[in-house]
């Protein structure tokens, strides 16, 4: 005779915040996750279940820190440089080196990965959807 062992899903999560984490630390894993499903799926396709997966908490924690999905998304566009900053740099350059000064910036910038995630999904937010394009339009 086999023993038989209760039905059980290893990858179920349970509720509230992952083992040894803080306010702080779990809205700052849902806040990448998010960037990340939303850089990877676009606006439309990404959800607040797909965010809480990649985030490995459960979807009501989602809804915990974040009203709603649009909500979410306004929230991972804190990008982590100063556009300001960057370009104020590159227009110290003299006129004629001006356009190649302004390219090396924006290289050098999109090389980052923390930028180049959140930039990507705001890209990717404005073209795949009209509701995400509403958000970001006062953002931009």
């Amino acid at each position: 005779m086999t023993e038989q062992v209760p039905n059980e899903v290893p990858s179920a999560r349970k509720r509230g915040r992952p083992k040894g984490s803080n306010t702080g630390t779990t809205r700052a894993a849902i806040l990448k996750a998010a960037s990340k499903e939303f850089s990877r799926a676009g606006y439309e396709a990404a959800s607040l279940r797909s965010v809480a997966r990649r985030a490995g908490v459960d979807p009501a924690l989602v809804h915990h820190y974040f009203k709603d999905k649009s909500d979410l998304f306004v929230q991972t566009m804190r990008i982590p440089v100063n556009p300001g900053e960057i370009i104020a740099e590159a227009a110290t350059a003299p006129l004629e080196e001006m356009g190649e000064a302004l390219t090396r910036a924006l290289l050098a910038t999109w090389s980052k990965p923390a930028f180049r995630t959140a930039a990507t999904a705001m890209i990717r937010g404005l073209v795949s959807s009209s509701s995400a394009a509403k958000i970001l339009r006062p953002f931009l």
